[in-house]
């Protein structure tokens, strides 16, 4: 599925999964309603990957992220 990125404006191809009406996993975004709100800006429901990953937060709590590893990180 496309989703928009509510941080960059970006339209990511995503999967989401779900189980009875639930999302239960997600690849390419991250959606809010779950363990990643902490990681989420006010008014935020979907951020990419990118995005998300590159947040200073994110990166402290998951500091092997793919785009730190790549240099992609600010």
């Amino acid at each position: 599925m496309r989703v928009v990125c509510d941080r960059c404006g970006e339209t990511v191809e995503a999967l989401v999964a779900y189980d009875d009406g639930r999302i239960t996993a997600t690849a390419g975004v991250y959606i809010s309603g779950g363990q990643w709100d902490r990681f989420m800006r006010p008014g935020e429901g979907a951020v990419c990957d990118r995005c998300m990953q590159t947040d200073p937060a994110y990166m402290r709590a998951y500091p092997g992220t793919y785009w730190r590893r790549e240099g992609h990180a600010p």
